[in-house]
């Protein structure tokens, strides 16, 4: 496995908080997850860092069925994350897919999967609120990562 350093690992675990708190202020069902098996098939089960599931407890990967948003840090593996990722999520039909790039500071969002490929694409700036598009009412504010 690559080593994580700290900006990875602060904005991942900030991230993922902000986020279980966003939905369980809202009363969603959904669980945050991080760093789990997620069964895209029976030969793929990516690891992101962040997703959001119906099914957190259990044996075995989190189903794909069960998985409403991924989200990847990325402070060395911009590239695949966007490109070889985005394509396995898509064609999986993850509702919602992000890429943080901890780097630049700035949060790739897409959603509605066509394909392998998103159908909308915004960038957003660390600091600024993101809005989860695909799940009302949920705002994350990103100032502190």
């Amino acid at each position: 496995m690559s080593p994580q350093y700290r900006r990875h690992g602060f904005i991942k675990d900030e991230l993922a908080y902000r986020l279980r708190r966003a939905l369980e202020d809202l009363g969603s069902p959904l669980r945050v997850a991080t760093e789990q098996s997620v069964a895209i098939d029976a030969f793929n089960e990516p690891q992101p860092d962040i997703i959001l599931t119906a099914e957190p407890k259990g044996d075995g990967p989190i189903p794909l069925m069960s998985v409403a948003m991924l989200v990847e840090v990325s402070a060395s593996t911009l590239t695949f994350d966007l490109t070889d990722k985005t394509r396995i999520y898509a064609r999986a039909g993850i509702m919602e897919y992000w890429v943080v790039d901890a780097n630049r500071r700035v949060v790739h969002q897409l959603w509605s999967p066509e394909g392998d490929a998103y159908d909308h694409h915004r960038e957003t700036a660390l600091g600024q609120k993101i809005e989860i598009a695909t799940i009302r009412d949920v705002d994350i504010e990103t100032d502190a990562l």
